[in-house]
């Protein structure tokens, strides 16, 4: 049987018309797509505590500080918040 990468199969079924690397599909999925991935409006408690964790750890650890913030936010969307 064939087997393809898991970067293969994200660019041809998630993607099939994109001229995205499999690379930049994986990354979209994982940080955007993902039905497990809260793309919700922000709410003030999170905004709050997205700034108190930015304060403890630095603002460079941003899938800890995910991590810690909880409620399925990836370390890209704190990022860009």
């Amino acid at each position: 049987m064939l087997q393809i990468s898991l970067d293969a199969r994200i660019n041809l079924f998630q993607f099939p018309h994109s001229n995205m690397s499999a690379t930049s599909c994986k990354l979209m999925w994982q940080n955007l797509v993902h039905p497990s991935v809260n793309t919700s409006a922000w709410t003030k408690e999170e905004d709050e505590r997205l700034k108190a964790l930015v304060q403890e750890v630095g603002g460079r650890h941003w899938d800890a500080i995910a991590d810690e913030l909880g409620g399925g936010r990836t370390g890209f969307l704190c990022f860009k918040r």
